[in-house]
């Protein structure tokens, strides 16, 4: 085990910004959608379920407010292990259970924060969108959490949405790869693979778009 990763928030890291402005200067904050009231959960669970449904619903039934959607645009974030964002030492930290999951992982594999891997950084002056994450070979990771910040990022770039590059794990199912290509066109000529808990990327150009829940 090691020391929690230290962390900076996602929304702490640009100003509201145009998409000329943010393309220009790959900085700030281009929303797509206003934030709005998280709908109350409706918990229903199965007569004689050996869960808690108080405890069930303090840890799973969010009602804080869905924060705007849109994209961030960051330079120099350096992206490793389960393509964790890292800017200046400090995991990217966007709210979401992923992060939340991220976090707990690099206690347990410490080889994965930035410059443990042995290997220099490769270095990408392309724009890039990671697409990966915990949960990356599960089909319900895909529907729920990356596939609509695809979605967010093709309404946020417009036409320049055709200029990103995509940053995937070797092992991506091939059924995801189905997915992106069906959904955005994207396809494996759009793609950089890296392996799992072994490559370092030093990316100058990231778009980072929000999730859509």
């Amino acid at each position: 085990m090691t020391a929690l990763a230290p962390k900076v928030a996602l929304g702490s890291l640009g100003q509201p910004s145009t998409l000329a402005e943010a393309l220009h200067t790959w900085s700030g904050f281009v929303q797509a959608e206003p934030g709005e009231t998280s709908a109350q959960p409706n918990l229903t669970l199965a007569p004689g379920a050996p869960v808690d449904p108080a405890a069930f619903l303090a840890e799973h039934g969010l009602t804080g407010p869905v924060q705007p959607i849109g994209c961030h645009f960051l330079q120099d974030v350096t992206v490793c292990g389960v393509l964790y964002p890292f800017l200046d030492g400090r995991l990217i930290d966007d709210g979401s259970h992923l992060s939340m999951v991220s976090a707990d992982w690099l206690t347990r594999f410490p080889t994965h924060f930035p410059g443990r891997s042995g290997k220099p950084p490769l270095v990408l002056d392309a724009p890039v969108l990671p697409v990966a994450g915990p949960g990356y070979q599960t089909y319900g990771h895909w529907i729920i959490d990356f596939l609509p910040r695809i979605a967010v990022a093709r309404a946020v770039l417009g036409d320049a949405f055709g200029t990103l590059k995509y940053l995937i794990l070797h092992d991506t199912p091939d059924w995801a790869m189905r997915l992106m290509a069906s959904f955005f066109g994207i396809q494996e000529a759009d793609c950089y693979r890296l392996t799992f808990g072994a490559d370092e990327v030093l990316c100058r150009r990231v778009l980072y778009p929000t999730y859509a829940h």
